[in-house]
Order: structure tokens, then sequence, then C-alpha cells
């Protein structure tokens, strides 16, 4: 086993590992933490960290989009009652936020001990999408106790004033 394995860099060999960035080359060897060649060429295409990023977000999205999927698969008629009570929001108020459709859905005594309140996230999420509201930009606290003062969305109809 050669002895130089284990020792520190020469200034020579500061030079990091392509592949693993710690290691640094080694004759005959290449890295001595991952044991790749160091002589690759120059990468060509985006920084890996974009490229990262980018299938992050859009591995995100995916996720975001089979959980709503889930989430309204579970009781379609359920779904578009949350989604009527989003726009009759709409209408009704200038902004709105989610706790205003939870009350209005209390209200009407759709909530029970086995709604599920990411429901009213998917129908923003939906309602959103059809260009039927949107986000204002400002957040507001819950008033809802069960929401403990967390940020939510203060939303409006797409046109400002009505839908």
């Amino acid at each position: 086993m050669n002895s130089y394995i284990n020792t520190a860099p020469t200034p020579e060999q500061i030079e990091a590992c392509f592949y693993c960035g710690h290691g640094w080359p080694v004759p005959e060897v290449g890295c001595n933490i991952c044991g790749n060649g160091m002589d690759l060429p120059e990468p060509k295409g985006k920084p890996l960290v974009e490229v990262f990023d980018q299938d992050r977000q859009s591995e995100g999205e995916n996720l975001k989009r089979i959980g709503i999927a889930e989430t309204e698969a579970v009781d379609p008629e359920l779904t578009l009652t949350v989604r009527r009570a989003v726009l009759k929001a709409a209408r009704t108020h200038r902004e709105f936020t989610a706790d205003v459709v939870y009350d209005a859905l209390e209200e009407a005594g759709v909530i029970g001990p086995d709604f599920r309140v990411n429901l009213i996230g998917a129908a923003f999420n939906y309602c959103a999408k059809k260009n039927l509201i949107r986000w204002t930009g400002r957040t507001a606290s819950s008033i809802r106790k069960g929401a403990r003062a967390r940020l939510i969305r203060i939303w409006e109809a797409s046109n400002g004033t009505d839908i």
C-alpha cells in the first residue's frame, strides 16, 4: 500500500476532486477519497447546483400535485363543496383568507371530525390555477384555534372585484 494516500496534501495536490470535492489527486490512484481520476475535461452545460435546484423544484411540484390529487380523490363531492366555498368567499369579500372559508364550511355543517383541512388548500390552489382568485402578496395571522396563529395568505378575486 502506498504511504502517501493518508498524508496531508502538498501545495501541488490542493486542487479538489471533481467528483467528491473533498479529496486530492494521488498518482496512479486518483482521488484519495473516492478513487476517481483527476484529469477530467471541463464540465459543459449548466452548473450542477442549478440543475439540482430545478430538479428539486420540479420534484416538489410533482409531490404537491400528487398530494392534491390524493386529497381530492377521497371525496369528490366534498372537494366541489369546498371549491364552491372558496368562490363564494371571493364573491362576497373584497379580500379573504382560508379562515373565512373554514368558518363558512363550519357554519354549513361540512366540517366534522373526519374533515381534512388540506382540502381547503387544494381548493385555493385549484381556483388560483384557473385564475379565479389570486394571492395579494400579503399574509395575516390565522385566527382559527387549530392554526395556532400561523401566517396564511390573503386572497382576492382575480379581477379585483367580482367573479
